[in-house]
């Protein structure tokens, strides 16, 4: 059922829950202390997400709490909403849909198959198997170490191509500077001193001065062309 309401401090929510009758909801609305003013029958057409995708992150927060609560005790009914409160917006409405299915009867496993490219086939495969088994707590425990894994991996792989981009950066701005600044105070000095300059220093004079006369034309060429 989704319903909203006003809580006993005078707060409006809105959420979902599980209930066999309209009746059983709403007296699951008073014990919680909740007046409901809207109380309806969930429609998984509205609840399922259609233009946004939930981030990979989303994915291993939502794992990390479930495995926390279902620990702990609690419904994984239950869990499902409050795991809601921990994810991003596209998530959110996701999980919409794996509650509005779990309430209809579902397995959870298969309430997360449904959702394509949020939960990954072999995470799906790990609660399956802990929905079989009757640990769904230690599923949920085994996929969010997996999960971190995962992104220690990622993050790793994602320092190593940056590391290596750093230094040819640094290195070109490191030979631009002798070129266009050092160099030509070095030969300025040389010259100065009545000294011939070396035939590489001389060389290397050469492309200074053409990167120098050429800066403008060539930045000019590559603005048009970008």
């Amino acid at each position: 059922f989704e319903y909203e309401g006003f809580t006993a401090d005078g707060g409006l929510q809105r959420g979902t829950l599980t209930a066999e009758s309209r009746a059983d909801a709403s007296a699951r609305l008073r014990r919680d202390a909740i007046v409901a003013t809207t109380l309806r029958e969930a429609q998984a057409t509205t609840l399922r997400p259609a233009h946004s995708r939930p981030s990979g992150r989303s994915v291993l927060e939502f794992s990390r709490a479930m495995a926390a609560l279902l620990a702990a005790g609690m419904q994984p009914a239950r869990a499902l909403d409050a795991t809601r409160a921990l994810v991003d917006a596209a998530a959110v409405a996701t999980l919409g849909d794996v509650r509005a299915r779990v309430a209809r009867g579902e397995a959870i496993s298969d309430a997360l198959a449904a959702q394509p490219g949020w939960f990954p086939t072999h995470a799906v495969g790990l609660v399956r198997a802990g929905e079989r088994s009757g640990d769904l707590a230690e599923a949920f425990t085994r996929l969010t170490a997996m999960l971190e894994r995962q992104a220690a991996l990622r993050e790793r792989l994602l320092t190593a191509a940056i590391y290596p981009s750093i230094l040819v950066v640094a290195g070109g701005a490191a030979m631009l500077v002798l070129l266009l600044a050092v160099l030509p105070n070095f030969a300025t000095l040389l010259g100065d001193a009545g000294l011939a300059l070396p035939r590489s220093t001389a060389m290397l004079l050469g492309v200074a001065t053409f990167l120098r006369r050429s800066a403008l034309p060539l930045g000019a060429v590559v603005i048009v062309m970008g």
